[in-house]
């Protein structure tokens, strides 16, 4: 047990310790204790009180607290003055941004905001276009500008490149607090001034092959005529043939170039709509579209499509005539509407036939009524449509899908090879391709019927059989001896008297030192061209030996 003493010490020790406590305490409203009045000046004594219902006390300030009440002033005054820095900022960087934003329109220069990268596109028809794209567009158009390079379309082939430029905008700094502050437009898409449609690749169109380059932009609009747009619109057809030797009567795809500028461009989200001007076409494409005419395209984004026609007619919008879309084999489109990226279009589809009724009634003076009725029928022009077809009928009547070259036949859309020893313009089909039989030692009066030596088709003086005509008398200047008569046979020429000898298709003395007994036997030295004995030939021998 502890004596008195002891426990006055120890109540003394806890009542210090408690005033203590007490004075370092931030009274908070979680303690339970708000202030009673205001604190003592001059380090004088602080009174306090408790919540409801406990006991009203004081409590001597330490010295230091006065250095603490500066303390929670300084922080109090941070706590208020940083939000408000903070609204400032926003409200000065965005109307910097207004500011900086009408200035770049009056100047032409770009300012691209947050998360935004600055990228030029050029190409080789005058393109050179300012842009500012998120990554997942940049991507997109980066694709689209290598496929442009990868298949050339166009005489001249129509070439892209992207180049990163430099922005305009303000402090890193002030861009990165904005980014903070207003996650939600500092994370919208760029490009707030062009609409634009880039792409190249392949797409298959019945049995040929056609390479595309599309580069068009507009100003950012929703019209769906809008102003007069920039860039170029190429195609090339692969030419496609039976055999090189046999160009261009029988390819299949005969192939051609075509050239046209935009007059106009729609975007509404991944589908842009534009036509075009030809400037130049030749081959499978200066029938369907002479210089001139007008072109119409459709390019879609994801999934990526494209298809063209010609003028049908339709009362459509003044950038679309509908063409039917195909997919492509190779390559990429990047459609980009600037107001609205990744928005998803409508494609256009050609509107129904439509039918008008009309009544008319007419009252007379009798009171006889006649009410006549007529209808009125109005047909929208047919849309020739060629789709997967290089040939025949177009949907409409018509044959513009094009025409199968000798020795085809077209069948279903594609030009197939006809039969051999079937006729064609002067002479027969064989292997695809229109032979003469009547003189073609290969097919002599039917494909594979072939004509050995001596004997030509129609060398027996009969076209088309294998046959030969001999020679009747020998050739120029041969006077004596045998000549082939062409046909395996031999001709006789004459003979030579005696003492003569045929040389070289001539008769010609025997006893001479170049012809010495026969021909072309010359004698040498000191040699003579005699004989022997009276009854004997001509030899080359020494004098002494001659008789």
């Amino acid at each position: 047990m502890f004596n008195g003493s002891e426990s006055r010490r120890r109540r003394a020790s806890r009542a210090e310790f408690e005033k203590i406590r007490l004075s370092e305490s931030p009274f908070s409203p979680q303690s339970g204790m708000v202030p009673a009045g205001p604190a003592g000046k001059d380090g004088g004594p602080l009174e306090v009180q408790s919540s409801p219902g406990l006991r009203r006390f004081s409590v001597a300030k330490p010295a230091s607290e006065k250095g603490d009440k500066m303390k929670r002033f300084l922080r109090r005054t941070l706590f208020m003055l940083v939000p408000a820095i903070l609204a400032a900022l926003v409200l000065w960087v965005q109307a910097s941004t207004s500011g900086a934003s009408q200035r770049s329109e009056r100047s032409g220069s770009a300012m691209p905001p947050l998360g935004l990268q600055s990228v030029t596109l050029s190409c080789t028809d005058g393109t050179l276009l300012n842009l500012e794209l998120d990554a997942t567009a940049l991507t997109a158009l980066a694709d689209a500008v290598v496929a442009i390079n990868l298949y050339p379309a166009g005489d001249p082939p129509l070439a892209c490149s992207l180049s990163e430029s430099s922005a305009s905008s303000g402090s890193a700094v002030l861009r990165r607090l904005l980014a903070l502050l207003t996650p939600n437009e500092a994370a919208a898409s760029g490009n707030p001034e062009h609409d634009y449609a880039v792409g190249g690749g392949q797409v298959q169109k019945g049995l040929c092959t056609i390479n595309f380059a599309l580069s068009a932009h507009v100003g950012d609009t929703d019209a769906t005529s809008p102003p007069t747009s920039g860039g170029t619109f190429n195609l090339t057809e692969q030419q496609s043939c039976l055999m090189p030797s046999c160009a261009p009567t029988c390819c299949i795809c005969t192939g051609g170039h075509l050239v046209a500028k935009p007059d106009c461009l729609h975007v509404e989200g991944n589908v842009a709509q534009l036509n075009a001007t030809v400037t130049h076409s030749d081959g499978s494409f200066s029938s369907l579209f002479p210089v001139g005419s007008e072109i119409y395209v459709e390019a879609e984004d994801n999934p990526d499509m494209i298809g063209w026609n010609g003028d049908t007619g339709l009362p459509t919008e003044p950038c679309n005539a509908c063409p039917a879309t195909m997919p492509l084999l190779h390559g990429n489109v990047s459609v980009h509407d600037a107001d609205c990226p990744g928005c998803a279009g409508t494609p256009c589809t050609p509107p129904p036939p439509t039918t008008t009724t009309t009544t008319t009634t007419t009252t007379t003076t009798s009171t006889t009524t006649t009410t006549t009725t007529s209808t009125t029928t109005t047909t929208l022009p047919c849309v020739p449509d060629c789709t997967n077809r290089v040939c025949g009928d177009d949907g409409c009547g018509g044959s513009s899908c094009g025409h199968c070259a000798p020795c085809h036949t077209c069948m279903d859309g594609a030009c197939v090879t006809v039969l051999d020893n079937t006729g064609c313009g002067g002479g027969q089909c064989c292997g695809g391709t229109c032979i003469d039989t009547t003189s073609d030692n290969m097919n002599c009066g039917s494909c594979g019927n072939i004509c050995a030596a001596p004997e030509t088709c129609g060398g027996g003086g009969t076209p088309g059989e294998c046959g030969c005509t001999p020679f009747t008398s020998c050739p120029a200047g041969q006077t004596c001896g045998t000549a082939p008569d062409g046909c395996g046979g031999t001709l006789n020429c004459g003979s030579c008297t005696p003492g003569q000898g045929c040389c070289n298709g001539t008769c010609a003395m025997l006893n001479t030192t170049t012809n010495c007994g026969s021909c072309g036997n010359s004698c040498t030295g000191s040699q003579v061209c005699c004989q022997p004995q009276a009854v004997a030939p001509f030899a080359c021998l020494d004098p002494s030996m001659c008789t």
